[in-house]
């Protein structure tokens, strides 16, 4: 049996997606790119989340997701990435694979988070 590993997070769009296409091994592919600023706790600074949505899912993100947008994104997680950022101190960054994602009212979460 194999287990699907899914995490949903709520967050507001960094930039505007990007959308790219391509061709491997005789398949077309569309990919679409995008971060999300997620507020994990009060008084602290966001987490951006890296998002990658494909095909048919991307060509929607492309469509409906844009700036300043709070948005819901479900996917699955990929593994970290390791780095050292300009000022010599470890960091990661985390992708998530999108599989659905919706515009959400903000007030809800704050509601939510009271």
């Amino acid at each position: 049996m194999k287990f699907k590993r899914e995490m949903t997070c709520h967050g507001n769009v960094v930039a505007n997606p990007t959308l790219r296409e391509g061709d491997k091994n005789g398949r077309h592919y569309t990919v679409s790119d995008f971060t999300v600023a997620v507020n994990i706790a009060k008084n602290a600074p966001p987490f951006y989340l890296n998002c990658t949505a494909w095909d048919a899912v991307a060509k929607e993100v492309k469509k409906e997701v844009k700036k300043g947008m709070f948005v819901e994104v479900v996917g699955e997680p990929g593994r970290p990435n390791a780095y050292i950022d300009k000022n010599g101190a470890a960091q990661a960054s985390y992708r998530l694979r999108v599989n659905n994602f919706s515009e959400k009212e903000f007030e809800q979460q704050v509601k939510n988070e009271s």
